[in-house]
């Protein structure tokens, strides 16, 4: 996996997908390959086949909240927020534990369910609580403390959300 991992952090995603269809033929049953196969189709901006395989995964191990997490967080980037949330709520009650998660999960409330605003203050604070100096995480928090919250990114940094690859790349599942 950590192979698969090199070669996508330097753009080599076809390579690492070839690598990964190797290793899920040997170890069918490892949800954290078959994890990392679906984040890498993303990435290589393979969405559907990615969504694909996240479904089968939380069809195959719906308390892994790993699965929920790349789910989420891909729904997410694509702006489809109002189907996010529930699938961040899912990870966040199954016990996923990033700030990258909380974010996301504060992110898509605010998003889909504004009249929840209680319940996006209270994502990011937990997210704070996991990564205090994170830029993304205190911008949304100012954004969530102000009386007309808006759903925009950090000065200069757009609607583009921050986390999917180096969640995706640089943290193994366990810890998300």
């Amino acid at each position: 996996m950590v192979g698969a991992a090199f070669l996508s952090k330097n753009g080599r995603a076809p390579e690492a997908l070839r690598l990964l269809d190797q290793a899920t033929r040997i170890l069918p049953q490892n949800r954290e390959i078959l994890l990392m196969k679906a984040t890498t189709l993303e990435m290589a901006g393979q969405t559907e086949a990615a969504e694909h395989l996240l479904n089968q995964i939380q069809n195959r191990w719906p308390e892994w909240h790993a699965g929920w997490v790349a789910h989420g967080i891909i729904l997410a980037t694509h702006r489809r927020f109002e189907e996010a949330r529930p699938a961040l709520e899912t990870a966040v009650a199954l016990g996923a534990r990033s700030p990258e998660a909380y974010y996301y999960l504060a992110d898509c409330t605010l998003r889909s369910a504004p009249q929840r605003i209680d319940a996006a203050k209270a994502a990011i604070r937990r997210a704070l609580q996991l990564a205090p100096d994170d830029p993304w995480i205190r911008s949304l928090a100012r954004r969530l403390e102000q009386p007309r919250a808006s759903p925009r990114g950090p000065s200069g940094a757009g609607d583009e959300p921050p986390y999917p690859a180096r969640l995706f790349l640089e943290k193994p599942p366990r810890d998300w």
